[in-house]
């Protein structure tokens, strides 16, 4: 028996998600042009609708495993390819940027491949990742690149390469990191602020 389309079987919740990957993949349409302020707010964007999806599923009840296939995917697109292409662009195409950028982009695969099959776990009543979520690690990607672009005008381009490295291994890591703690809580301000603070530069 033929099932639904998939058109049938998406919801607000999933169009939600749809935007971020629209704003995602016009980022990096826009970083090949070099209107990195744009893809910057792209990824913004994509951060924004991330939050928001989630939101929107669980005040209507609009749970699915569509839905998490399609989060996932968004996510691995957004906050795994998008952050690389941007600092490859920034550093003006330096090669250990390059490598650095791949090795962020499959270490995002694998944290949420891992992610999905094990999920959250509890600990005292509190929900921790194991390891960071890739969405933190793209929000300070963000909010470093708009700091160094405002205060200095420039990017280091080892500075990226290194970010990109310990970025993959903080997606990758054993360490429990508390959903919704201090520094997902604090990244929900910063992103903002590095937003205007980049279109007032």
């Amino acid at each position: 028996m033929i099932g639904p389309s998939v058109w049938r079987r998406l919801t607000g919740a999933s169009l939600v998600t749809s935007i971020g990957s629209v704003a995602a993949m016009a980022a990096v349409l826009l970083t090949v042009r070099d209107d990195l302020s744009w893809a910057l707010t792209g990824l913004a964007v994509a951060l924004a609708t991330d939050r928001a999806d989630g939101w929107v599923a669980r005040r209507w009840h609009q749970e699915s495993a569509i839905g998490a296939q399609l989060d996932s995917l968004n996510d691995a697109l957004a906050f795994g390819v998008l952050p690389g292409v941007i600092a490859f662009r920034l550093s003006h195409d330096m090669a250990v940027v390059g490598v650095s950028a791949i090795w962020y982009a499959l270490m995002a695969m694998w944290r949420l491949a891992d992610f999905n099959e094990r999920g959250l776990e509890w600990r005292e009543g509190q929900a921790y990742f194991r390891g960071m979520p890739t969405t933190d690690v793209a929000a300070w990607f963000l909010v470093l690149a708009t700091a160094f672009q405002v205060l200095t005008d420039r990017v280091s381009g080892p500075g990226l390469a290194g970010f990109l490295l310990v970025g993959g291994w903080a997606m990758t890591s054993s360490f429990f990191y508390p959903k919704n703690g201090w520094g997902t809580r604090m990244l929900l301000g910063l992103v903002p602020l590095a937003v205007i603070a980049l279109w007032m530069h």
